[in-house]
């Protein structure tokens, strides 16, 4: 009860200050606005803007295309690479843990590597057709 008492003691001397004169409420808000009047701008230059005309939907010069093929076929290849050795070793390192076996990673990895280099054979295959 003590803090509500001085929090009102506090808001009837800032009203009481206000009502008489002493403070008023909007001090230096005008001034401000009239110092800003007061400067005079330049004027808005003249820009015209005119927007790049678009191409129609699936039109595409063929260096864009040669670009786009070239970057599917390099993606093709390093994931037809990277992702079958990887699952092998994953299986083979959970066959390892779940069965006991000491070989099981090896045996992944290795049929990873084929995996992959039979990708990579269709892949350049169906890439000279």
């Amino acid at each position: 009860m003590d803090n509500r008492n001085e929090r009102d003691t506090n808001n009837d001397e800032k009203q009481s200050s206000a009502e008489l004169g002493n403070e008023p409420e909007d001090s230096g808000k005008y001034e401000k606005r009239e110092k800003l009047t007061n400067v005079d701008l330049p004027e808005v230059p003249e820009w015209k803007f005119e927007r790049p005309k678009r191409k129609p939907p699936g039109t595409k010069t063929p260096d864009e295309s040669k670009a786009y093929s070239a970057l599917g076929l390099g993606l093709t290849l390093a994931f037809g690479l990277v992702v079958p050795i990887v699952l092998g070793v994953g299986i083979g390192a959970w066959i390892d843990s779940k069965f006991g076996f000491t070989y099981g990673t090896v045996v992944g990895f290795l049929v990873g590597v084929v995996l992959s280099f039979m990708l990579m054979l269709r892949i350049v295959k169906r890439m000279n057709l």
